[in-house]
């Protein structure tokens, strides 16, 4: 039997008189349950009720969940699973029609769905049929013409007059008849129904997202193509995934006709939207209006908490130097140098904007038209991305230019006269931003390391140096203030800027409470190990007896390991801040471990390339899979095979290298000599092994209080891969944290434009909305949330905006790590704090942006006794700025979800929180895994690769 492509199906829906069927699946992406997850649903319910569990513990459909209750209802011999269930369940009609009415009344219809209906109008398609209760079909065609012509048909009832479209019910209708739902039920089709699937005019009909579940519908269709042999059925099969019955049928309907096929697809909604993209004139109810400007507001019923003075290292500018621009200059890189050698120059579009001696550039190109004008702050905010460069490269050459004793290097100047340590000279960067309409410098100190070094060295040497540093920037931004005066000049033209610094408490900012972690509801604390430490975790839903880990490692390195291990099952008392008291795995974690070695000798592996150590790894661990089914593995490095960690020519990395070959395979743990060995306290070392085992194996050990509910997090990551391709990881999380899966993909694969296009990005927000339904079935989703470290093109912004538009609300957040902005707290205008800034400071600094610190000062009575925590010892940590792109949630709750995202990373040392959200952290580790290589896999349990 042929098997057709979806873009051939296109070119025959194109051409061919057609008419369509339509089942569960094609509802997904618009929040409907499919067949399939209604049966969960039904067993769900039907499990709790017998064994008087709380249903709420069990919104989360995990495959745990489905497991349990396959298992529950193994010994059921049921033909069709979802009416037996179904009237299990809910033996009364009525409460199944009230049932098929509370989940589908007020869905929305997806972007596919629109599509459809623009299909159905432009091909006048007469006859739609559906086995679904939702309405979508008729609900998508109103949309797209308020005053179409449908015509309604079920068993309760045949219209007597004609319609434009008739859209056939063939298992009823909730608001007019009982829908049909039991196996009992589903023996025949109505009269009406029937024959309306007999008497279909079309020479074709398409069959999506039907399972063939319904012995009526497939007698009927069996029928229909016995009685008319010219006729033909195009099944349509995701992934070429059917089941027998549907087999069985397609071959007897090829029979008849040959022209009765399978087409592969890839789903309704991206059948649907190719088709629009390609054959139809854009609709204005499917093409979203963008308003980048929307406005990030505190709520209305906020109260703003300023408690605090609050200085920085921004100073506002007040004349900006002349510009040049010259019309129509094609651009070259040869005269981009020749250019910059001396003056300053940016091409834009096909305009060069030009800082210097306009006589000298007319002796070297041809041009006539130009304009030189003195630019605003206005223009600068309205050209942010060429603009601020030429005000960086004009401020960068001034100071050079009249400075011998400063030096560049990358974006950072340094004073050759002014070195802390061996090859360690003070330095700064430079930087400009928008606040309320106005531009303002931004002088941020920085270290450089002059040496030869690899980067990774200097890195690491400078971050060390750092770390014991004292960081009081705001008497040094006095001294560079008075160094440079109050404007830098170079070609005649100057940038003047205020030597006072702006005082960030003059403007709109608040202070957010720390967010508060539970883990049994017995009480809430802002840090999460002293939750476990004090109250245990929650008796999860699925126990185990215990958790069974298997250790990769040298032969020789076995009885060190095996005391180390020992430490997870004692107790360790601590005196540390965020470290405390250890009880023991089986007494806070409610379970026991079992764990034994699988060695290997040094001699097998000491010879081998990095490549040949990587494959040789992969093969232990499917030895132990197969051998001893382990719930984790650790792989332990020792010193002697550290040089397999990174790859002779530096391109790829152990550890990611075998997370991204196991992934969706074998949960790992990597443990290195250096992590046992450190001069880290025992207690951390092993509070973190014993946190990440148990989030791996068993569950999250914590959850947030006051969460966004019906939200859930994205984070979108890219990154360039070894062969040059751009790849991106889309990472879902739901409204408390919890990651629930990765969406690995290539993007722009003939590109090394890290962005998405409009297909893209709406194929990752279809998948992604996929995923939450089928994790969460029952669950409304109102709100998604996105965020990007990098800013949202256009037509990312059109992808995601059609792929989530039967949601409530879409926000699209650039979070922008450390840019060049500190702050200083006061205790008055003349004395500065010994402290940073308190963690959850939020500031709105204009309509679309907003500063948040996460990372400063916690003190709050219920933490390290009341007295001042800081994490690490940065004098003034930089803020994440947080850009909307789209969207309307009030401010705060945007800042307190991040602030919440920082305290959800199961997998990190920084237990208290982290720097910024898991959306970004995670998203930007799994870029790095999958750089590694080629994986098929496009879905991963984020299990695997944290």
């Amino acid at each position: 039997m042929l098997t057709i492509s979806q873009e051939q199906l296109i070119n025959i829906i194109n051409s061919s008189d057609i008419s369509f069927l339509l089942g569960a699946g094609c509802s997904i992406s618009s929040g409907c349950m499919s067949a399939n997850n209604l049966i969960y649903e039904f067993k769900k319910r039907i499990y709790c009720n017998e064994l008087k569990q709380d249903i709420t513990k069990f919104e989360y459909l995990s495959d745990d969940l489905k497991n349990l209750l396959d298992n529950y209802f193994s010994n059921d011999d049921v033909k069709n699973p979802y009416s037996y269930y179904f009237e299990k369940c809910l033996p009364l009609k009525v409460s199944r029609m009230q049932f098929i009415k509370d989940q589908f009344l007020q869905k929305k219809p997806s972007t596919g769905y629109k599509c459809f209906a623009k299909i159905l109008e432009a091909k006048k398609v007469k006859n739609v049929y559906t086995t679904n209760f939702d309405g979508l079909i008729e609900k998508s065609v109103r949309l797209i013409n308020p005053d179409a012509d449908i015509g309604k048909v079920n068993d309760k009832y045949l219209p007597i007059t004609t319609s434009e479209i008739y859209i056939t019910e063939l298992h009823g209708d909730y608001n007019y008849a009982l829908p049909k739902n039991t196996e009992e039920e589903l023996k025949s089709l109505g009269e009406n129904t029937k024959n309306a699937i007999l008497q279909c005019p079309a020479q074709i009909i398409i069959v999506m997202g039907y399972s063939g579940a319904d012995n009526s519908v497939m007698t009927a269709l069996k029928e229909f193509v016995s009685t008319h042999k010219t006729k033909s059925i195009i099944w349509c099969a995701y992934e070429g995934n059917v089941n027998n019955e549907v087999k069985e049928f397609m071959e007897f309907a090829n029979s008849i006709n040959e022209d009765s096929c399978f087409c592969n697809f890839s789903g309704f909604d991206d059948l649907c939207f190719s088709y629009y993209k390609q054959y139809l004139k854009n609709d204005s109810n499917i093409e979203s209006e963008i308003d980048k400007n929307v406005e990030l507001k505190f709520g209305l019923n906020f109260k703003l908490d300023k408690r605090e003075i609050l200085g920085s290292n921004l100073f506002k500018c007040t004349a900006f130097p002349s510009i040049y621009k010259i019309h129509n200059i094609e651009y070259s890189s040869d005269l981009r140098n020749l250019i910059n050698k001396d003056y300053i120059g940016q091409f834009y579009r096909n305009d060069l904007y030009f800082i210097g001696e306009i006589s000298w550039l007319q002796k070297r190109i041809n041009f006539t038209k130009y304009e030189k004008f003195s630019p605003t702050a206005d223009f600068i905010l309205h050209n942010k991305t060429i603009a601020i460069k030429l005000l960086k490269d004009f401020v960068k050459k001034s100071i050079l230019t009249s400075n011998n004793d400063i030096k560049a290097v990358a974006h950072k100047m340094y004073f050759l006269n002014k070195k802390d340590a061996d090859n360690i000279y003070d330095g700064f960067s430079i930087d400009f931003i928008g606040i309320n309409g106005e531009i303002y410098l931004t002088i941020l100190k920085e270290y450089v390391y002059e040496g030869e070094k690899t980067t990774a060295i200097k890195a690491k040497i400078l971050n060390k140096f750092k770390f014991h540093r004292n960081n009081n920037s705001y008497d040094w931004l006095c001294d560079m203030t008075n160094m440079f005066g109050n404007y830098f000049e170079l070609f005649s033209t100057k940038l003047e800027y205020d030597t006072q610094a702006l005082m960030l408490s003059d403007l709109d900012y608040t202070l957010l409470p720390e967010p508060s972690i539970t883990t049994n509801c017995k009480d809430k604390k802002i840090s999460a190990l002293q939750c476990i430490s004090q109250y245990g975790i929650q008796k999860p839903i699925f126990e185990k007896s215990n958790i069974k880990i298997a250790i990769l490692c040298p032969i020789e390195d076995k009885d060190e390991l095996a005391l180390y291990f020992k430490n997870l099952n004692v107790t360790l008392n601590s005196t540390d801040v965020i470290y405390p008291n250890y009880y023991g795995f089986e007494q806070m974690f409610g379970i026991k471990m079992d764990y034994d070695a699988n060695c290997f000798n040094l001699s097998e592996c000491n010879d081998l390339s990095f490549m040949q150590y990587c494959k040789f790894i992969l093969t232990k661990l499917e030895e132990i899979k197969r051998n001893k089914n382990p719930d984790i593995i650790i792989i332990y490095t020792p010193k002697s095979l550290e040089k397999y960690e990174v790859s002779e020519d530096g391109n790829n990395n152990l550890h990611d290298y075998i997370k991204l070959y196991s992934a969706n395979s074998y949960i790992t743990q990597f443990v290195s000599y250096k992590s046992i060995r450190s001069t880290d306290s025992l207690n951390k070392k092993i509070w973190n092994l014993a946190v990440a085992i148990y989030t791996k194996t068993i569950g999250l050990p914590w959850e947030p209080i006051l969460n966004s509910n019906n939200t859930a997090f994205v984070g979108v990551g890219y990154g360039i891969a070894n062969d040059g391709i751009t790849v991106g990881c889309s990472q879902l999380f739901d409204s408390k944290g919890r990651g629930l899966q990765l969406l690995l993909k290539p993007v722009s694969s003939n590109s090394r434009n890290p962005f998405m296009t409009e297909r893209e990005s709406y194929e990752v927000g279809k998948s992604l909305c996929n995923m939450y339904y089928n994790t969460y079935p029952v669950k409304s989703l109102n709100n998604i949330v996105i965020h990007k470290s990098t800013p949202f093109k256009d037509a990312e912004i059109k992808g995601f905006e059609k792929a989530f538009s039967h949601i409530e609300n879409l926000d699209l957040i650039q979070l922008e790590d450390k840019p060049n902005i500190k702050a200083i707290k006061f205790f008055s205008k003349q004395k500065t704090d010994n402290y940073p800034l308190t963690r959850g400071t939020l500031i709105k600094i204009n309509k679309n942006e907003a500063l948040l610190w996460t990372h400063g000062e916690i003190k709050t009575p219920e933490f390290n006794a009341g007295n001042t925590y800081v994490k690490g010892s940065m004098g003034y940590p930089s803020p994440i700025l947080i850009r909307r792109f789209r969207g309307s949630m009030p401010l705060e709750i945007i800042a307190n979800d991040i602030l919440m995202l920082t305290k959800m990373d199961y997998n990190s040392a920084d237990v208290l929180y982290s720097n910024v959200p898991v959306t970004i952290k995670y998203t930007d580790k799994v870029v790095d895994i999958i750089k590694q290589g080629k994986n098929s896999l496009h879905e991963v349990d984020f299990r695997f690769v944290i």
